[in-house]
């Protein structure tokens, strides 16, 4: 979360309300009480602070009149990091909603897919701004205090700011570490809250939640690449030098490989045999470290499983070793396992920023045709060309849109 600039949350603290205001400042204890809603970075200073709200406001409203009117500042392309009582926003990123989100929900299970693996990270880092209101309290009792206050609300405001003040000058000069230390400690032994508090949500689907939707959901999926990358090298250190190895003619393996192992058709059955004389070929050394052995035919013909073949061919087969007949078995559950995998999550391997072809429908070559506006006498041709060659499809997606029109044009005058 390099854009992460801080947490926001906020607490309760009891004030002095005329009798007639007190209804609107009544809190859940029973007394009235005010929020303290602050910003803090992740050194634990203070970055915004917005006092005096009503008991009975929202949180949402709250931190919107905030932005709007109290010039919470939020740089463009940064965010906080809320709690799920807030909307979820681009430059406000709540916790993904019923997900495990404590800490102490993960401390006998790890996270198990990106959601909890980020509501995890979000916990962990939004846990800043309560740790500092916690020194803040234990700085200055009388913010923690329950007692009512002998003075106003106005005055017990102002008290509230030059504590959070001096509490960024302090954590300058000297942050005093057996207060954290403190602090750390009561907020890893509070129990669990409500269902409520561990994400709900409270989200109306409009654009600047769809913006933030798609900021977390990049953020953790990236975030569970790396996760599950580093539990892998950590399970097996020798595939760390494999992760950013180049793959040398990766685009010419492409074209025939790849299609037939994405169908799991007419792959490669892990094993040949002939009944003639065993001759000794070179071996492919990513082949042996596979453990997949070849035995070169006599003749031609296609590799074939143990319950298609004739009896000759059986009597050899049951001449061979236990390590051939192992090494077999061991190719041909890898290759299953891969034809599995790919089928159930239907997954197609593409070229890294090399559109392909295949990537583009009829559908989409006649909208494209009709966007660029091809003469009406002219368009069937066009796409019946495009449809017809690969090649020629894929040159002209690969152009640019301000060009398209010329290649297409330049490719019907060449018939």
């Amino acid at each position: 979360m390099q854009d992460c600039i801080g947490a926001i949350d906020g607490i309760q603290v009891r004030v002095k309300i005329p009798s007639k205001d007190a209804p609107n400042f009544k809190g859940r204890k029973g007394w009235p009480t005010t929020d303290i809603w602050a910003a803090c970075s992740f050194d634990l200073c203070f970055t915004y602070i917005l006092t005096g709200s009503e008991e009975t406001a929202s949180d949402s409203r709250i931190l919107k009149n905030a932005i709007i009117r109290d010039e919470l500042v939020i740089p463009e392309g940064k965010f906080y990091l809320v709690d799920d009582d807030f909307m979820l926003k681009s430059n406000l990123l709540a916790p993904y909603p019923r997900v495990r989100y404590h800490l102490k929900e993960y401390s006998q299970c790890g996270p198990e897919n990106a959601e909890e693996l980020f509501n995890l990270t979000h916990a962990s880092l939004h846990m800043a701004i309560k740790r500092a209101f916690g020194v803040l309290k234990k700085r200055f009792p009388i913010i923690a205090s329950g007692a009512e206050p002998d003075y106003p609300i106005r005055t017990h405001i102002c008290i509230i700011v030059a504590c959070c003040i001096l509490h960024n000058f302090l954590m300058g000069v000297d942050p005093n570490n057996r207060l954290i230390e403190e602090v750390d400690a009561e907020l890893m032994n509070a129990t669990i809250g409500s269902s409520a508090a561990i994400g709900l949500g409270n989200e109306r689907q409009d654009e600047e939640f769809r913006r933030g939707m798609l900021l977390r959901e990049n953020i953790a999926r990236a975030m569970w690449s790396d996760y599950t990358v580093n539990e892998l090298i950590k399970e097996k250190p020798q595939v760390k030098e494999w992760w950013t190895a180049p793959i040398h003619n990766y685009d010419k393996l492409y074209t025939p490989f790849a299609p037939d192992r994405a169908a799991a058709e007419d792959v490669f059955a892990g094993a040949f045999f002939n009944t003639g004389p065993e001759e000794e070929t070179p071996q492919d050394p990513l082949l042996e470290c596979n453990g997949v052995n070849f035995i070169k035919p006599s003749g031609e013909g296609s590799p074939i499983l143990d319950d298609q073949m004739p009896s000759k061919f059986k009597r050899k087969r049951s001449a061979m070793n236990e390590t051939n007949d192992k090494n077999l078995q061991d190719s041909e559950i890898r290759l299953l396992r891969i034809a599995t995998a790919l089928e159930k999550g239907k997954l197609k391997i593409k070229e890294v920023d090399n559109p392909t072809a295949e990537e583009f429908s009829r559908k989409e070559i006649f909208a494209e045709l009709e966007r660029l506006q091809v003469d009406s006498s002219k368009i069937i041709d066009a796409y019946l060309l495009l449809s017809a060659d690969k090649e020629k499809t894929k040159t002209f997606f690969g152009a640019p849109e301000s060009y398209r029109l010329s290649v297409i044009y330049k490719m019907m005058s060449q018939l």
